[in-house]
């Protein structure tokens, strides 16, 4: 059949048709409840959505098959790998069994689903019924070499894939909408206003003032829209045309932002790699990867998934940032060399490396209103 559906991929951060291993048929894996606990509205959300999902596929002509698991074992309470089994301390307490906890809440929960108008998926199957795989799975990653103890759990050792996207580029557009209050008050204290508005209305109001402002803020304000459109069309999967001055940046233009490390990170803390979030304000994150059992408490980690520790810095267009600090050891790592590990990386999509170009002449900008 005609392939006519599309997906936003949030790894490639394009908007890609999806093609079916088999022609017209559709495999479809949902995470599903955890069953210690009545799911709360935000749970139900995900189903929600999920059951919308396959529901559409079936409307536009596919033959879906979709498989949930219920989770009535195994789930710790920390992300950690740490902590009791969320089924225990729910058969502890209510004085049940973990097998009548977890008859009672996921019968409760497709009550739930029942109600919501949620097609109960094809295939539901319980982790208990499948724990015998699960072990013959592992064994077959540790001997194949994919896999290792630490700590008296196995983890899936990521160094042996090439492409293993532990992190995606987690960047968020500026908010160039959003609204921003501000009052005016006499030096007396009296109130004279409340005024209301956007950054992207402040940026035109100083762009259209003829004579009002310099022009390195008039500079500003224009790589401000400028960065603010790109990021807006990278998120919604929009083309925009570059820019004159975004086709002269390339990675050769950043030459001179390098990662700089001195010191030596603690035993047990290997430094893994930089991003940047970019929202109404920027986050420089280094990850680190701890090794199991390594105490990180006294180091100031922002915080984890699982084994990878992150810290982050703020970082303001045309300011230094400060140094990542670690024990003794010290990573001076400036945003712009992430632009240039995104326009030097043949990974990076077309449309992230305009966002980068968009960035790096905002920054430039600012840096030279700084500078003014």
């Amino acid at each position: 059949m005609e392939n006519k559906f599309r997906f936003y991929n949030t790894l490639s951060r394009e908007v890609e048709t999806v093609i079916p291993n088999e022609d017209g048929k559709i495999a479809m894996y949902t995470c599903g409840p955890t069953v210690y606990h009545y799911a709360h509205i935000g749970n139900l959300r995900s189903y929600i959505m999920e059951d919308l999902l396959e529901k559409t596929l079936r409307y536009i002509g596919y033959d879906v098959k979709r498989v949930m698991n219920i989770t009535d074992v195994g789930h710790l309470s920390s992300d950690a790998d740490t902590g009791e089994d969320k089924m225990l301390k729910g058969a502890k307490r209510e004085h049940k069994t973990v097998m009548e906890i977890a008859k009672f809440y996921t019968d409760a929960f497709f009550e739930d689903c029942r109600k919501l108008n949620i097609k109960r998926p094809d295939v539901v199957e319980p982790a208990t019924n499948c724990i015998p795989e699960f072990i013959h799975m592992i064994e077959v990653l540790l001997e194949k070499g994919y896999a290792y103890e630490a700590g008296g759990n196995i983890y899936f050792d990521t160094s042996k894939l090439k492409e293993y996207y532990v992190f995606s580029c987690g960047v968020a557009a500026k908010e160039m909408t959003r609204q921003i209050h501000a009052q005016i008050r006499k030096s007396d204290g009296t109130l004279m206003g409340a005024y209301a508005y956007s950054v992207e209305d402040y940026a035109n109001y100083i762009l259209d003032d003829a004579n009002g402002f310099e022009q390195n803020t008039k500079d500003l304000a224009l790589a401000m829209l400028n960065y603010g459109d790109f990021a807006e069309a990278y998120f919604s999967g929009k083309t925009l045309e570059e820019t004159t001055e975004m086709a002269a940046v390339t990675a050769d233009t950043l030459a001179g932002y390098t990662r700089i490390e001195s010191g030596t990170l603690p035993v047990g803390v290997t430094y893994y790699g930089s991003t940047l979030v970019l929202e109404s304000g920027m986050i420089l994150r280094h990850y680190f990867l701890v090794e199991p059992g390594t105490d990180v408490s006294a180091y100031g980690f922002t915080g984890n998934k699982d084994h990878y520790y992150y810290m982050d810095l703020s970082a303001v267009p045309g300011t230094a940032t400060g140094a990542c600090v670690i024990g003794g050891y010290t990573l001076s790592y400036d945003p712009m060399c992430y632009v240039r590990a995104v326009l030097t990386s043949q990974k990076s999509t077309d449309s992230l490396k305009l966002v980068a170009k968009a960035l790096y002449l905002y920054h430039q900008a600012a840096e030279a209103y700084q500078q003014a």
